[in-house]
């Protein structure tokens, strides 16, 4: 039913995304200004976790 990967896409523990890039993608990916850094910073810091915590009413 299932076939086992191949490759293996994660990252290294010690590896990060712009490592792998080439330095003009990588300039890119770091830049503070860019949208994805901007909504990193708005809108995914700003969740609050509390909402998300499992509630276990059973203890």
């Amino acid at each position: 039913m299932f076939k086992k990967s191949t490759t293996n896409q994660q990252l290294g523990l010690f590896t990060t995304a712009s490592s792998l890039m080439c330095k003009r993608e990588s300039k890119q990916y770091e830049d503070e200004k860019e949208w994805h850094m901007q909504f990193y910073r708005n809108v995914t810091c700003n969740i609050e976790a509390d909402v998300f915590r499992l509630k276990c009413y059973f203890l």
